[in-house]
């Protein structure tokens, strides 16, 4: 089993790996965001605007090479995992194969065990019902049949009782008011939120109202990279469900 824990070793390095490459491509993509926002308002201040330029592109080139690098650590793992595969894994698989159907046969005599147990269980009550049954006397039920009209029997001195019945009162139900929709609870309320600022340096954490001053106010939008609670990765605000929603 050794061969298979070195096996998910090298598997959990290039994991790690390639989410570190894939926060280098984060990082580039919010540089190119930065510049083209830097283009749009170049008009204006063009000699800031070309200082501002030439300092992204430099940190562009930068993060570039760093990802071409980490992309290629990661395809160099990925391959010596494929090939060392065979050697680490098949070998193993006769025996894990083995144990499965051993364990699938134990699996299937314990649930035939437990089936003869609940049918001799289910045969020993009906015998018992069978033997209450039998216990019982039959009885026979003798109708008098004075009885059977007893209008005759009080002959005519019961008068038939010609009194008006009173009208019977409808009842009116008032209708029920549907209540209105509750309003959806808001998930991101309680998290602690971390962001990429425009230098993509990180910020945080802040509290989720203070999360949303930050976007109504501009200071960042649908596409900051944020991460909070259990993401797994950082991700622009416009690529969580409904987290736009609850910031508006």
């Amino acid at each position: 089993m050794s061969s298979i824990v070195q096996y998910r070793q090298e598997m959990d390095n290039m994991k790690k790996l390639m989410k570190e490459r894939d926060e280098m491509k984060m990082k580039y993509d919010v540089l190119r965001t930065k510049m083209r926002k830097i283009v749009e308002k170049r008009n204006k201040e063009p000699a800031k605007a070309a200082e501002k330029i030439e300092k992204v592109r430099d940190d562009l080139r930068t993060v570039e090479k760093e990802y071409t690098s980490l992309n290629t650590n990661c395809k160099s793992l990925m391959l010596e995992a494929i090939n060392s595969r065979g050697n680490k894994i098949d070998p193993v698989i006769p025996k894990l194969t083995a144990k499965i159907i051993s364990m699938f046969e134990d699996l299937q005599n314990v649930a035939s065990a437990m089936n003869s147990v609940a049918l001799e269980t289910k045969d020993k009550r009906f015998n018992r019902v069978a033997v209450t049954m039998q216990d019982v006397p039959s009885q026979s039920f003798n109708v008098n049949s004075s009885s059977e009209n007893p209008s005759e029997s009080q002959g005519s001195d019961v008068e038939e009782d010609t009194a008006p019945k009173p009208q019977q009162q409808t009842h009116f139900e008032p209708r029920k008011l549907s209540s209105p929709p509750a309003m959806e609870a808001n998930p991101f309320k309680d998290l602690e939120w971390f962001y990429l600022d425009d230098g993509v340096q990180q910020q945080g954490p802040v509290t989720f109202e203070k999360f949303r001053q930050l976007f109504k106010s501009n200071s960042i939008s649908g596409d900051t990279y944020v991460f909070a609670g259990e993401m797994e990765n950082w991700k622009q605000i416009s690529e969580i469900p409904k987290l736009k929603q609850f910031l508006q």
